[in-house]
């Protein structure tokens, strides 16, 4: 898919999600695969940047939070292990981005970037997130929803898999490609070296 038309397709996702008042919403949960460098980042953000018709919303597109799985502990998705006052039981308390996502009252996007690099157990801590954004009796308030993007496994880059249950708790998987044509409309606007263009256009990538 062209990337435009993905940002296009990412933001009507953001703005149309699934809640027992809407029979008829945009698929929610998306994972981009692709290569690296094709920009599958830049995309989420383009996409929460574009407005949309956001009920009693000021922000002009949707707030993106952007976690790092790779660096995560499996704990994180939890919180803080939390002894009470009375020291009578325990809890988890919410914090860093859970808690930013917990507190959310306008459209909001969790984005985990890199997903496919991070350990098999920091994966499957966020399961339950993914599947009904709730975890450890925490709720997620409906305006979140999630999206993630990794590499191909093939091309390397520290990419070890997503286990099958993660990958299949995203409703929609698109493969992003490089779009030649496409780039090089834009290396004419931007007004780049024609034989940077040029380039680009014999070896067949952008």
């Amino acid at each position: 898919m062209k990337l435009q038309r993905i940002a296009n397709v990412l933001a009507k996702a953001i703005a149309n999600p699934a809640s027992p008042h809407n029979p008829d919403p945009d698929p929610a949960n998306i994972l981009l695969v692709g290569d690296p460098g094709l920009g599958k980042t830049k995309i989420v953000e383009h996409a929460c940047a574009i407005p949309g018709p956001y009920s009693g919303t000021t922000l002009p597109g949707a707030h993106l939070i952007t976690s790092h799985p790779v660096n995560s502990d499996p704990t994180d998705a939890k919180g803080m292990p939390t002894i009470s006052e009375c020291r009578t039981f325990a809890d988890f308390v919410p914090f860093g981005d859970l808690r930013q996502a917990m507190a959310a009252t306008e459209r909001t996007v969790w984005f985990f970037d890199d997903l496919g690099t991070a350990p098999a157990s920091v994966q499957a801590s966020i399961m339950q997130l993914l599947l009904g954004g709730k975890i450890n009796g925490h709720a997620l308030p409906s305006c979140v929803s999630f999206m993630a993007a990794t590499n191909y496994r093939k091309a390397g880059m520290g990419v070890t898999g997503m286990l099958a249950p993660v990958r299949g708790r995203f409703l929609t998987i698109v493969e992003v490609e490089a779009d030649v044509d496409g780039w090089a409309s834009w290396a004419q606007s931007a007004n780049l070296q024609p034989m940077v263009t040029a380039y680009i256009r014999f070896d067949g990538v952008a």
